[in-house]
């Protein structure tokens, strides 16, 4: 996979990340608790500044280069402009909501709870078409020369969030994920294994999903299956369902990884 669809999937997990800060500081108002009024003013602010000027932008280059290679991946090549014009006008309109209600002396305004529960939505929804949709295609269609030109075109600034530069400035929203990571992390890893093996049915979609990792699984003419890790055989799973030996699969390259035995 290309740098750039690194980039952009790390900075999918960061904006996941401050959705679920959001959404943490909207229960407390629905259960009447109390609202980190200045934890929400902060990730406000970055959602005002990096996604709308670096990551939409990047995005947007590579769409138009899907479009010339692949037209029939993009059916609607507005789609995508307009979300983000969409999204950028929910982020304007709920640091506005915040900022009323930081002038309020931190009372929350009757729309506040409203206001994050969309944004928070319509941003997730957006991400997963992306995830699901536009990245894959943009994969599967763009060739190095095309990813060249957008690593040329990539506009050179650093995501304030990890930037030393900008350190005091967002450093609550770092240890407030970090605490969180912590927290949720044996649930998440969870939740992600679960959907990963939903999507696991058949051997082709086991092998194109390893395809990274150099290892795949092939079903022997005499019965059976056997793993090949690295070019080499590395296990023998008897006869039975498809699926079940993929998962059989899958379950053995986690606990390979778990164990450090897997590069």
């Amino acid at each position: 996979m290309s740098d750039t669809l690194l980039l952009l999937g790390f900075e999918h997990k960061t904006f996941g990340e401050l959705l679920s800060l959001i959404d943490g500081q909207r229960r407390n108002l629905d259960n009447g608790e109390p609202v980190d009024i200045q934890l929400l003013q902060s990730v406000a602010e970055y959602f005002r500044s990096y996604p709308d000027d670096c990551h939409h932008p990047i995005e947007d280059l590579v769409l138009r280069r899907l479009r010339l290679r692949d037209p029939a991946a993009v059916p609607d090549p507005d789609k995508l402009t307009r979300e983000h014009q969409e999204l950028a006008h929910l982020t304007k309109l709920m640091a506005t909501t915040i900022q009323a209600t930081a002038n309020n002396c931190n009372a929350p305004t009757p729309e506040l709870g409203e206001i994050m529960e969309q944004f928070v939505e319509r941003y997730r929804i957006h991400m997963s078409m992306e995830e699901e949709h536009f990245f894959p295609s943009a994969h599967r269609a763009l060739n190095e020369e095309d990813w060249a030109e957008i690593d040329f075109g990539v506009f050179d600034r650093d995501d304030p969030l990890y930037d030393s530069s900008t350190e005091a400035r967002f450093e609550r929203l770092r240890k407030e994920i970090e605490k969180s990571a912590k927290e949720f992390s044996q649930c998440t890893i969870g939740l992600r294994q679960a959907k990963r093996l939903q999507q696991l049915v058949s051997i082709s979609d086991f092998n194109k999903s390893m395809h990274a990792r150099n290892c795949h699984l092939e079903s022997h003419p005499q019965g059976g299956y056997g793993l090949v890790l690295d070019g080499h055989d590395t296990i023998e799973i008897p006869e039975c369902d498809e699926q079940q030996a993929v998962w059989c699969a899958y379950y053995f390259l986690q606990g390979q990884a778990t164990r450090g035995t897997l590069g």
